[in-house]
């Protein structure tokens, strides 16, 4: 019994720190409000999803994970007047960001904030063109389909209001790689295909404000 008791309180301190680091830990919810003004203000609006525009985050003691999210599906249909033709048109991006994020306080509420990311990415465009004659129609399609991944650093600044809103904004230069198929056939008919692959660096200066929730 006396061993069991010296054992309960050489756990406690464990037990009690366990629990605080848990009760730490919280998840956070950011929107780029740059890009939902954007779209609400455009004559053409691409939708509510951009690149990277909302991610979710969860962390304790200013080390987080964190996961963007963005793209935009947009499908179009036209005919043509006297022309007989009419075209069927959809492109699909979707895009994520997985990484790690550190955190240090440099005044008062103000935070600096750096980290990276690993990006994998999808494109889809796609053309279907019908053309209609007498006596006969004709189908023409075309497909492009781009799979990419990027990885990279980034830093930016948090700035608090309470513990449970604040504001951030970033910049980040990533590497990508990517590799595409572009196919062409004609009723069916596969006439033309083409593979690419590209390498691309891209540098994004922290023109982005994102309205972030902390729970």
């Amino acid at each position: 019994m006396k061993n069991t008791l010296l054992l309960l309180i050489c756990l406690l301190p464990i037990l009690g720190f366990s629990q605080k680091r848990k009760t730490d830990k919280h998840w956070e919810i950011g929107l780029n409000s740059t890009q939902l003004l954007r779209n609400l203000f455009a004559q053409n609006p691409t939708g509510l999803i951009g690149d990277y525009t909302f991610f979710i985050k969860k962390g304790a003691n200013n080390n987080f994970f964190r996961a963007h999210f963005g793209g935009h599906i947009v499908n179009k249909e036209e005919s043509f007047s006297g022309l007989g033709q009419f075209l069927t048109s959809k492109n699909t991006d979707l895009r994520i960001g997985l990484g790690f994020e550190r955190r240090r306080t440099i005044y008062n509420k103000l935070q600096l904030v750096w980290g990276g990311d690993v990006l994998p990415s999808y494109t889809l465009d796609q053309s279907v063109l019908k053309s209609f004659v007498p006596n006969t129609s004709k189908l023409l399609e075309n497909k492009k389909e781009i799979y990419g991944v990027g990885a990279g650093p980034i830093i930016g600044l948090r700035y608090s209001f309470s513990q449970h809103f604040s504001i951030s904004t970033e910049s980040s230069l990533y590497v990508f790689f990517s590799e595409s198929k572009n196919v062409t056939r004609e009723d069916g008919v596969q006439i033309t295909s083409k593979n690419f692959s590209k390498f691309s660096v891209s540098h994004t200066l922290p023109n982005s404000l994102f309205v972030v929730m902390n729970f």
